[in-house]
């Protein structure tokens, strides 16, 4: 019988361009089971007969643009990685993509086939890990509950987990076969054999963490660059994008200028506005807004994530304000991992969050240092 995991991904190229539809071909066939069309209905024939996992898409084409087409798959396609490629200046399709064809990303013209070559890889090694994190986060919650159950096995918990997510993958491995192997309580089976299912999403907070750390040991100093905001938020909209059109929840941009410069590293700032918006997302009704506000206040930048104001329980919004508000360093139990780690990344890159909430709106204020240079 055919191993189907050594098959490769297959990936349909769509461009009106015989030009551009040679040189991908040539490129990346090496790597893919390249299909390619030379309009969007040829396009849609061929996804109607191929298990296809990766669709790029020419945005400028006659008769159905790329975003048209795009827009098509997300609906009949979900599970098929979209992408387009669009001109420099056209930031609209850009955005519209997005929006309406939930592309995991895009690329400019004239293609660099390693740029796309690492893209699809890396936007395949997702796909992967958001189809095993969704177990991961309904089981998270019936962890939460445990928990909160049990001061004994709260404690055990805590206590592999700070200890194995600094170890490589193979010791949490082996450390959870050791519990698996003894006799121990209901509660704390459950526990193990959740810490097991979620060994892939350790080894990443694991990462993230590490990294952290080292910069905090090295006084805290970290290499920034200079940031086009305007690059971020495109990078933004593509992250959150799926987990916005699950809840039918729009994201307004608001603000004069969404073209500043500030002093960062693209992707740990990437990973603090996605974990700030991932906890919005819990205080939002469906089919509702959040604001995201970009500005410039004295010599800082800032981003600033309105939500619904929903969900938030008197001890909720005391432990936001005073985790915020503080220097604490120690995990705060009552507040989620994401915004834990979004303040460990402020405080790398010396910045500050500015928090309020009351029963129609949550504020969070990320301030970066400015850059005008």
């Amino acid at each position: 019988m055919e191993n189907t995991e050594t098959k490769k991904p297959k990936v349909l190229y769509v461009d009106d361009s015989m030009e551009y539809v040679v040189l991908f071909s040539a490129a990346l066939k090496k790597d893919y089971e390249i299909f390619t069309a030379d309009s969007a209905e040829k396009g849609l024939d061929i996804l109607k007969k191929e298990n296809i996992q990766v669709i790029i898409a020419d945005q400028r084409m006659p008769v159905m643009t790329g975003i048209e087409l795009l827009e098509k798959v997300a609906n009949k396609f979900p599970d098929i990685l979209r992408f387009m490629i669009s001109g420099f200046t056209d930031f609209k399709a850009t955005v519209d993509g997005v929006n309406k064809g939930q592309i995991q990303g895009y690329f400019h013209k004239p293609i660099e086939p390693e740029e796309i070559r690492i893209a699809i890889r890396k936007a395949l090694e997702i796909a992967n890990l958001k189809k095993r994190n969704l177990e991961i986060l309904k089981e998270l919650e019936f962890t939460n509950i445990a928990l909160k159950n049990s001061d004994r096995n709260k404690t055990v918990f805590l206590q592999i987990l700070s200890k194995e997510l600094n170890k490589p993958l193979d010791e949490v491995r082996g450390t959870i076969q050791v519990f698996k192997n003894k006799s121990i309580s209901e509660d704390l089976k459950n526990l193990v054999n959740i810490l097991d299912k979620n060994v892939s999403k350790f080894e990443l907070l694991s990462s993230l963490a590490n990294q952290i750390t080292l910069l905090k040991i090295n006084e805290g100093k970290l290499e920034l660059g200079k940031i086009n905001t305007r690059e971020i938020i495109e990078y933004l909209l593509i992250e959150i994008s799926g987990n916005l059109k699950k809840r039918k929840i729009k994201l307004k941009l608001e603000g004069e200028n969404h073209e500043l410069f500030l002093k960062g590293e693209f992707y740990l700032i990437i990973s603090c506005l996605v974990n700030i918006l991932d906890n919005s997302l819990l205080h939002t009704l469906d089919e509702s807004t959040i604001s995201l506000r970009i500005g410039k206040e004295d010599k800082m930048i800032f981003f600033e994530i309105i939500d619904g104001g929903v969900n938030y329980s008197e001890e909720d919004k005391e432990s936001t304000r005073n985790f915020f508000s503080t220097n604490e360093e120690l995990l705060n139990v009552n507040l989620n991992l994401g915004l834990v780690l979004a303040k460990q990344i402020m405080d790398v890159h010396q910045g500050k969050i500015d928090c309020s909430c009351n029963k129609t709106e949550g504020k969070l204020k990320l301030l970066f240092q400015s850059d005008e240079s």
